[in-house]
């Protein structure tokens, strides 16, 4: 109060006890940090979503993963901006399963901004308070590296290495899977390189790989889509192939002999591959009853060329030494 003069004649003050608000403000600061700091220093991917799943804030892992700044993408929701077309289904599953208010973890494929895809593991938190459901964290591993991985290494698993064909394991449970269907009729081929032990032991397993590849080339180049060709031993090889009719197959194994012939000729080179060719078109026949027909018609090809030209062009012919016939 004062008086008329000005001067004051007495104060009251109220003093409020406010260490309750300020505890409760220090304890939300400091969960305020631990977010700040677990947000944005987080290797993973975290874009933080209301209810609609529309975009509120992102961290910088978010961003260098998917190529986004924080002001592209806040208001605009979250599947037009990294979900691929394919994908659009699935983004909307895990929509519902998140308004529902469960945690949601999924293994997939999301875009970056420039189109390049990304495989992500997605890890969906629901943020609710008192049963209502305010938004989502949705936290983004990229496990592209990881996946390439194993790619390779299932790849590996089932292919051959030098030739890039199957190899012997996947063919046999390919074999074994085409025996329990009813898809008929299924033919099978088996083919075997004629003069490789030859090459391997005066011109060195260089040489003979040449030969084992080109086979490959041969056979990559004639086959059908959906026929499974492998490499089965060393110079052996086996082809599956599914709906074929007995002229196709015919004409598939003479067209693989002549390309392989074709590949020896561009280098000056004598190739022979022998073959042998199967049918099973009755469900009660088994395909390794088919294969092993196939496998002893290609022996008996086999020992009729060799009876024929092999013995004469190694031992007589000079050529065989000018390297011109192996």
């Amino acid at each position: 109060k004062w008086n008329k003069k000005g001067d004051p004649l007495r104060a009251v003050g109220v003093i409020k006890d406010i260490d309750c608000r300020k505890s409760i403000e220090f304890e939300m600061d400091k969960q305020r940090a631990f977010f700040e700091q677990l947000f944005e220093g987080s290797p993973a991917g975290i874009a933080l979503l209301d209810n609609k799943e529309r975009v509120i804030r992102i961290n910088k892992s978010f961003q260098e993963m998917f190529e986004y700044r924080q002001r592209d993408v806040e208001g605009r929701y979250i599947k037009e901006l990294i979900v691929p077309d394919e994908k659009r289904k699935e983004g909307n599953k895990l929509t519902i399963e998140a308004s529902k208010g469960k945690t949601v973890v999924l293994e997939t494929t999301r875009k970056a901004s420039s189109g390049r895809l990304l495989n992500v593991i997605i890890f969906g938190y629901p943020v609710t308070i008192k049963d209502e459901i305010l938004g989502v964290f949705a936290v983004y591993q990229d496990i592209t590296a990881r996946k390439k991985e194993e790619d390779e290494i299932k790849y590996l698993s089932f292919h051959d290495q030098l030739t890039g064909l199957y190899n012997r394991r996947y063919f046999e449970n390919e074999l074994e899977r085409l025996n329990k269907s009813r898809q008929l009729p299924v033919g099978i081929i088996v083919a075997d390189l004629d003069y490789l032990k030859y090459v391997n032991d005066d011109f060195g397993h260089k040489r003979g790989d040449k030969y084992i590849k080109d086979a490959a080339q041969a056979v990559k180049e004639v086959i059908r889509e959906g026929d499974i060709a492998a490499r089965i031993g060393g110079d052996e090889f086996a082809i599956i192939l599914p709906g074929v009719d007995k002229n196709t197959l015919e004409d598939i194994t003479e067209r693989i002999e002549r390309r392989y012939q074709q590949l020896g000729e561009s280098s000056n080179d004598l190739y022979h591959i022998s073959m042998g060719y199967e049918l099973k078109e009755k469900a009660v026949e088994q395909l390794e009853d088919i294969f092993t027909i196939a496998d002893r018609d290609m022996y008996i090809n086999k020992e009729n060329y060799k009876a024929a030209h092999f013995d004469k062009s190694r031992n007589n012919d000079e050529k065989y030494k000018d390297n011109k016939i192996y």
